[in-house]
């Protein structure tokens, strides 16, 4: 072999050392597979009625079992968090504060619309560090807790030029396997919660998939026949929770979503001779629809008699200047009536972050209202003559800045 053919046959040789040695560092950097957590701590349930008795739950896909919502008669009454993440240094202690004033308010149930931990890692170690982080707060509530899909559960750290983390579903696979299923149903007595994944595409996408859809077509179908029946299993209203407000992006597909709701709400129930369990009048009506992943609160109003509301921050740092903010959560009763056309919803926002919590009215800021705001915020603090902003109750010494 001649000195040339030598050098050729190096050149191939170390050039392809070089790309295994990419391969290999990229392999170590990502995920483990989402088949074997043998690295990886335990998934563990809520120990709040994880196997005993209690209202009915629907999964959409495979994920971690969910505690049941504990039997009761009469009004029901939720929180619905905020998004925890992205967080900073004062993000532990608004969860901890969270845990602490809704313990005290004792709803029956809790619920989330996304983003519980900050993700966006190509570690799966990381990732259980992130979630048992979270999880060892929120398990300290009194009483079952709900997960949703937010963009950062689910999305990878990948940015590699081939599949990319469109397609790394690793991430997606570890929070079914430590939250739950991506999307599901819990009855709360008369109150059926919906809760739905925005995150199909990873952060990508805008679309709710026809696998979803028809599942959730087949979920108000089982509410709607829940709703013929008298007593304590009879579902009056129903609450949807998603991540993402996708009513507000233009190339989603959520006219599919909520024309399924009007739809439901349209369905009326009638008497049927024989049928000892039906009852006069309309059926169940979706009364509410509940997002995050702008950490901005808004009510965006009633569209076709369905209240959309976008939850600001109750953990997540806050981009914008937080006096324009409401970092909270909401509390939302819901009446129990002996028709569902009296049936009523009353929700407030509980404000953290102060020297002393406030109740707020839900309409405190209007979907038109952040619109001004947003214009005002993207004006430059140098123009506007601002230094600096602190939290409201955040000292000047050390406080909980975004």
């Amino acid at each position: 072999m001649g000195s040339n053919s030598r050098k050729a046959v190096g050149w191939c040789w170390g050039i392809a050392a070089m790309l295994l040695g990419v391969v290999v560092v990229w392999a170590m950097e990502l995920p483990p597979s989402p088949s074997s957590f043998i690295d990886l701590p335990a998934a563990t349930q809520q120990s709040l009625q994880s196997q005993g008795e209690g209202d009915a739950l629907s999964p959409g896909t495979d994920g971690l079992p969910l505690p049941r919502c504990r039997k009761a008669l009469g009004s029901r009454t939720i929180v619905i968090l905020g998004d925890l993440s992205p967080t900073n240094a004062a993000s532990t202690q608004y969860v901890k504060d969270a845990v602490r004033q809704v313990n005290l308010l004792s709803p029956d149930a809790v619920f989330t619309v996304g983003n519980l931990v900050n993700g966006l890692t190509r570690s799966g170690q990381e990732y259980a560090r992130q979630v048992m982080a979270v999880r060892g707060e929120l398990d300290r509530l009194n009483m079952p807790w709900y997960p949703c899909v937010g963009r950062r559960d689910v999305m990878s750290g990948e940015r590699s030029s081939g599949q990319g983390a469109a397609e790394d579903r690793r991430c997606e696979e570890l929070y079914k396997n430590y939250f739950g299923p991506l999307y599901y149903s819990a009855q709360c007595g008369g109150v059926h919660v919906i809760v739905l994944n925005s995150e199909e595409g990873l952060g990508k996408g805008d679309t709710i998939r026809d696998g979803q859809l028809e599942w959730l077509k087949e979920d108000l179908k089982g509410a709607f026949e829940l709703g013929r029946k008298t007593g304590e299993r009879r579902t009056e209203q129903v609450v949807v929770m998603v991540h993402r407000p996708l009513w507000r992006e233009k190339k989603s597909n959520w006219s599919k979503v909520h024309d399924l709701l009007v739809a439901f709400n349209r369905k009326p129930i009638v008497h049927v001779e024989g049928m000892g369990d039906a009852v006069w009048g309309g059926g169940p009506k979706v009364v509410a629809v509940y997002a995050g992943g702008t950490q901005a609160y808004a009510d965006d109003g009633l569209l076709d008699g369905i209240q959309y509301t976008v939850m600001g921050a109750t953990a997540a740092r806050i981009k914008q200047d937080a006096a324009t903010e409401v970092r909270g959560f909401a509390l939302v009763k819901f009446d129990a009536t002996e028709t569902q056309n009296d049936a009523a919803m009353h929700a407030s926002i509980i404000e953290m972050g102060m020297e002393r919590g406030m109740i707020v009215a839900a309409d405190v800021i209007t979907a038109s209202e952040r619109a001004v705001l947003g214009k005002i915020q993207a004006i430059p603090n140098d123009v506007l003559g601002v230094v600096g902003v602190l939290e409201p109750g955040a000292k000047k010494n050390g406080g909980g800045g975004n």
